[in-house]
């Protein structure tokens, strides 16, 4: 497909502005894809996380996990992420059991 039918232009993405350290973390999380590290964003990794962190464990019912599942399966499957914006997503997720973990505990406590 030609740049000006790609996605990227599409999207009005140009891989060339990026900033330099940007590039590079992508270009080493993509050598690391070919040696066979992890790729992806991981639902249980990421929860465990969040509780062990927060010392917490009650996420309030499966519900939210099925649609953390959803979210996590989309962007893994479909968005097209380089490696930098895998970690930006997988921080933010984070973030957001953090605070789901919180809630929980406030809401119990009240």
């Amino acid at each position: 497909m030609s740049e000006s039918g790609s996605s990227e232009a599409f999207l009005g993405v140009n891989r060339s502005r990026r900033p330099l350290s940007i590039r590079l973390l992508n270009g080493l999380g993509a050598f690391g894809e070919l040696l066979g590290l992890q790729s992806g964003i991981d639902t249980p990794e990421l929860m465990e996380l969040a509780q062990r962190k927060t010392g917490l464990i009650d996420f309030d019912g499966d519900y939210a996990i099925e649609a953390l599942n959803v979210l996590i399966e989309s962007i893994n499957e479909e968005a097209r992420l380089t490696p930098v914006g895998q970690l930006i997503q997988r921080r933010r997720i984070l973030n957001a059991l953090f605070a789901r973990l919180k809630i929980r505990e406030f809401q119990r406590k009240n």
